[in-house]
């Protein structure tokens, strides 16, 4: 890779990380001010009328997808893999993004202290709401990975295979935790916006052969 493209490509990730870092501001200051609530409201009472007793087990499958505990314990397993393949660089830059996802997200919530909602199914966590964990953490491991895989394929169509993918499962998890009520959508944004910072500041590229 030439000095031109590596330049283009650092534009590109600093562009990202702006944008990012601005919807984060956006939604955070929409939450604290109350700015945000009357759409959020809006929202999840549009959400909720949708709901049905099969897309209520759909989402609550879903929703454990982006949990701290499978989150997490996929990305040791990962890592421990990467490890044993020689791909050690790979797998450090993985813990990285993951125990910045952590640091993040707990920061975050400290800071704005977003009550709940009130939880269409199920019990609400006993953690603030803003920025949504469930986005976050699944956008970091899962959109990791799939630009891991993505960047080692040669043709566009099959980076979009497996990146299309990769998003839906994302979005689902962040649509799941509207669904349920855990979350306002500026939430899930927020939190969406979060792992793209992440990513973007520390995008994986495929191991050398």
């Amino acid at each position: 890779m030439d000095a031109a493209e590596n330049d283009r490509q650092r534009r590109r990730r600093f562009s990202c990380i702006r944008v990012a870092l601005y919807v984060v501001a956006v939604t955070a200051a929409a939450a604290l001010t109350g700015l945000s609530d009357g759409i959020d409201a809006s929202i999840l009472a549009a959400v909720h009328a949708w709901s049905s007793p099969e897309r209520t087990q759909f989402f609550t499958s879903v929703t454990r997808f982006g949990s701290y505990e499978a989150i997490y314990g996929m990305a040791a397993v990962v890592a421990a893999v990467l490890l044993l393949l020689g791909h050690r660089p790979v797998a450090i830059r993985l813990g990285v993004v993951m125990a910045a996802a952590f640091v993040l997200n707990n920061f975050v919530k400290f800071v704005v202290a977003r009550p709940r909602p009130e939880p269409f199914f199920g019990e609400a966590p006993s953690s603030y709401s803003f920025a949504s964990g469930h986005a976050l953490f699944s956008g970091c491991f899962y959109g990791f990975i799939g630009l891991l895989v993505a960047s080692s394929l040669p043709d566009a169509w099959q980076r979009a295979v497996i990146l299309v993918p990769t998003a839906g499962l994302i979005g689902s998890i962040g649509l799941s935790r509207v669904y349920l009520g855990v979350h306002y959508p500026t939430d899930v944004i927020a939190g969406f916006a979060l792992a793209a910072v992440v990513l973007c500041a520390m995008r994986p590229d495929a191991p050398k052969a």
